[in-house]
């Protein structure tokens, strides 16, 4: 678990570092659309790394480094999965800011 924290920390040197963690903020999906506005304006989230935990989540040190915190389920994902999800909600996301009729 720590070569891995230390492995994503590594590949994220320099960039806000979003990690989702099952002890992250429960977000819905206009809290997501919200998040990403705010990102959007803060000039530090130039580069966002998104940090997806091993089977053991990540460790304290991995928390602590991270600008954010967000709970993509309360169920333990397997990392594709987790991917797949993230992204269909990042579509979700954009779709209501332009203002699509996806999310319904």
């Amino acid at each position: 678990m720590e070569q891995n924290s230390a492995q994503l920390l590594a590949a994220s040197e320099g960039t806000y570092r979003i990690g989702l963690d099952e002890r992250g903020r429960d977000l819905t999906t206009a809290g997501l659309v919200e998040g990403i506005n705010r990102l959007e304006l803060d000039a530090s989230a130039k580069n966002v790394s998104l940090l997806i935990g091993g089977a053991d989540g990540h460790t304290d040190g991995l928390r602590s480094q991270c600008q954010a915190l967000w709970r993509l389920s309360s169920l333990t994902l397997q990392h594709e999965l987790a991917l797949v999800v993230w992204l269909e909600a990042l579509y979700r996301a954009y779709t209501i800011k332009r203002g699509e009729p996806y999310h319904r």
